[in-house]
């Protein structure tokens, strides 16, 4: 399952982020580029199972992080620039890293092997970012263009961020958006899709992050 702008995602049916076909070129976004610092805070809640119908386990996931990078390139995933502020609500299986997308200016932060997509039936978790404007940073919606976020598919009312948990192979919850949908309207998804893809995954990352989990099968959300 996979939560991510346009690619296949992790959590969610697939949350996965974006890329499709990643660039070499170097994608339109900011006009001049440079090193940026952005303090991003990301409070998770009303959580959904993109890809089944189990209730969340988790109520809330809060973090806050603060990044310096050049916005200029992709980069991903590296904790270089980034520090972890706080961070509750779940266990992780790795420790968090952040990759970087021009092309949607989006900025994931997640524990996976691969930033943006998150892995049915291991403890895993994304915040996707963006940083169309860097004074406001917000977080990304399922109706933002380059994401597929599975049962929330264009839904501007959940987050294209989510966690997936050990002993839940099937599953991938997607936050939703504060008074938005209903915890219990999640809509029901087919098995079938449900095994095809989980994963959450901005654009361009799936290249640049090779190193993939065995076992696992990722929940993405991915970029068309």
């Amino acid at each position: 399952m996979g939560f991510r702008p346009g690619k296949k995602v992790t959590t969610g049916i697939r949350f996965a982020a974006i890329v499709a076909g990643v660039a070499c070129a170097l994608p339109a976004g900011h006009v001049s580029a440079q090193t940026i610092t952005e303090n991003l805070t990301a409070d998770l809640s009303g959580f959904i199972d993109g890809f089944g119908n189990t209730p969340s386990p988790v109520a809330a996931i809060d973090a806050s992080f603060t990044v310096t990078f050049n916005e200029s390139g992709y980069i991903g995933p590296t904790t270089t620039g980034l520090t972890v502020n706080s961070f509750t609500g779940t266990t992780l299986g790795s420790p968090l890293e952040y990759a970087w997308d021009p092309s949607l200016d989006v900025l994931s932060i997640g524990a996976s092997p691969v930033i943006g997509e998150i892995f049915g039936g291991q403890n895993d978790v994304v915040f996707q970012f963006n940083l169309s404007n860097p004074n406001a940073p917000r977080l990304s919606l399922c109706s933002d263009p380059g994401f597929i976020c599975g049962s929330g598919q264009g839904n501007s009312l959940y987050y294209s961020s989510g966690y997936t948990l050990a002993g839940y192979p099937n599953d991938g919850w997607l936050a939703t958006v504060a008074n938005g949908v209903p915890v219990n309207s999640a809509p029901e998804i087919d098995a079938g899709s449900a095994a095809a893809a989980i994963a959450l995954l901005v654009g361009g990352l799936a290249v640049l992050n090779g190193r993939g989990r065995g076992r696992a099968r990722p929940i993405r959300l991915q970029a068309r």
